[in-house]
């Protein structure tokens, strides 16, 4: 049977707690406080050889384009052949907007 583990990147600390507090005690899953740029070392660490999906809500938009590419090389780096990507486009007003997706 595959085992999944899940990697939760949040690089915004409130958000980071939120999501830490929401999910802590679930065996495979791991709320990170960091960047999305930093994907293979925190894959790494969990002994994750490659990811089968990657789901992303980042704001590309409003990140600098420096930072934006290397996600996304982060990203195309650690995914699997077969992998698949989502990425969605939620804009977020301001910290309250948050909220509602937890």
């Amino acid at each position: 049977m595959p085992k999944t583990t899940i990697l939760i990147i949040e690089y915004n600390q409130i958000f980071y707690k939120r999501l830490a507090e929401k999910y802590k005690g679930e065996k495979n899953l791991h709320t990170i406080n960091g960047s999305a740029e930093n994907l293979n070392h925190y894959m790494r660490i969990h002994n994750i050889p490659y990811a089968d999906a990657i789901v992303s809500d980042q704001p590309f938009a409003s990140l600098p384009q420096e930072m934006s590419d290397s996600i996304l090389a982060s990203a195309r780096d650690v995914l699997h052949e077969e992998g698949k990507s989502l990425r969605s486009n939620i804009k977020m007003e301001n910290e309250d907007d948050r909220k509602v997706l937890l």
